[in-house]
């Protein structure tokens, strides 16, 4: 199931980060950043957020946003990968 981000999404998401070894701790730190200004501005944050959920719990999500001065296109700017429970 996907799903739009919520706000007590967040502390999950910023575990799966850190627990995939892919990111930074600056990148995980930027990337909840993100999470944080899109709760509070929606769209108007100029992001997007899917969130993947099994059971209500995120799995996954990735972050876009349209490209500036286009029309139709968009950026993928974060991606984590979905986790089995165990693996986190």
């Amino acid at each position: 199931m996907t799903r739009d981000l919520v706000r007590s999404d967040v502390p999950a998401l910023r575990r799966l980060l850190e627990q995939t070894e892919a990111f930074y701790r600056m990148e995980v730190e930027v990337a909840v950043e993100l999470m944080e200004e899109y709760l509070k501005k929606g769209r108007e944050s100029g992001y997007r957020f899917l969130v993947a959920a099994d059971g209500g719990s995120p799995t996954g999500y990735a972050c876009y946003g349209p490209t500036p001065m286009t029309q139709g296109t968009f950026d993928l700017y974060w991606i984590a990968p979905f986790l089995r429970e165990k693996q986190l």
